[in-house]
């Protein structure tokens, strides 16, 4: 990458452009998802309606074993899922901590500073 200082940029005119170009995009992936979802309806209302064929043949007098002999197939609906995320009231799992309750004579405490040695020292603990 080469770095000319022939040129300077405005700051302000940059992020004029900046943001038309992102609001071009944002309004491109919007336009997808409004056509997406337009589509979505238009084939559910199709489903919907195709079901009430079903039933108006099977209520003629077809049976689904002569419907699928002519190359039909019942729609399986499932129901719509339920847009809102799934929230769990769940506690978070703690493991268990292992405790040692055996009394030790010997056991030291933490280390404490003693100036006389210059240093820390292993005091035992008396407790």
């Amino acid at each position: 990458m080469t770095f000319s200082t022939e040129s300077s940029v405005d700051p302000d005119a940059a992020a004029s452009l900046a943001h038309v170009m992102l609001e071009s995009e944002i309004e491109a992936r919007i336009g997808a998802i409004r056509e997406l979802a337009k589509q979505r309806k238009v084939i559910l209302e199709a489903l919907a309606a195709y079901e009430e064929g079903w039933s108006a043949a099977v209520a003629a007098g077809w049976t689904v074993e002569q419907l699928q002999q002519i190359g039909l197939k019942e729609v399986a609906f499932e129901k719509p899922a339920d847009p809102r995320p799934a929230v769990e009231a769940v506690a978070p799992y703690v493991a268990p901590v292992a405790v040692n309750t055996e009394y030790r004579s010997d056991a030291v405490a933490a280390p404490s500073y003693d100036s006389s040695y210059g240093g820390p020292v292993a005091v035992p603990f008396n407790g």
